[in-house]
């Protein structure tokens, strides 16, 4: 009863993916906030030809930014991307290391520094935790109580930025 939510009704996979499309996701309505994510697919390489790096991740972040703020004038939120699995990933078999996912993470951070977005921080609600909610060591996705948790992280991000606004 507080927002209408709505999302692409496709997968929006990995950042430069994002940035192909995002002015058609945006389309022509006029929303309030935006909240969007990138990160997961960028980090394990799913289904991609050309693997991103923290570089490429930024700038096709940047894109993303940009032809948002083109089409509209919602405040925007991103999601720094929930922790890798703890092992190897189901799929492409390769473990993400702590390292490599704060190095994509501080260049998103560092994306949104540079154009006043703000953050919400769903790595640090979920990290200490990750083991116990996530579905398996070998997978990104979270149970119940996870998704639970990083929904009311999310509405109460978005509330506040509503609130704010008023």
């Amino acid at each position: 009863g507080v927002a209408n939510v709505h999302r692409p009704t496709t997968n929006c996979r990995w950042s430069a993916f994002g940035a192909e499309n995002i002015e058609q996701w945006v389309g022509d309505l006029e929303w309030d906030v935006i909240h969007f994510n990138f990160g997961l697919w960028d980090w394990y390489g799913w289904r991609q030809d050309i693997k991103a790096t923290p570089e490429s991740y930024a700038k096709s972040l940047e894109t993303i930014v940009q032809k948002i703020r083109s089409k509209s004038e919602a405040d925007l939120i991103f999601a720094i991307t929930t922790p890798p699995c703890v092992g190897p990933e189901k799929k492409v078999k390769i473990v993400v290391s702590e390292e490599r996912a704060k190095a994509f993470n501080a260049a998103a951070r560092a994306v949104m520094d540079e154009y006043g977005v703000e953050i919400n921080n769903l790595y640090e609600v979920i990290h200490k935790k990750r083991e116990q909610l996530q579905r398996g060591p070998d997978d990104v996705h979270y149970t119940d109580e996870g998704r639970d948790l990083l929904a009311a992280k999310v509405a109460s991000r978005i509330q506040q930025t509503l609130d704010a606004a008023d």
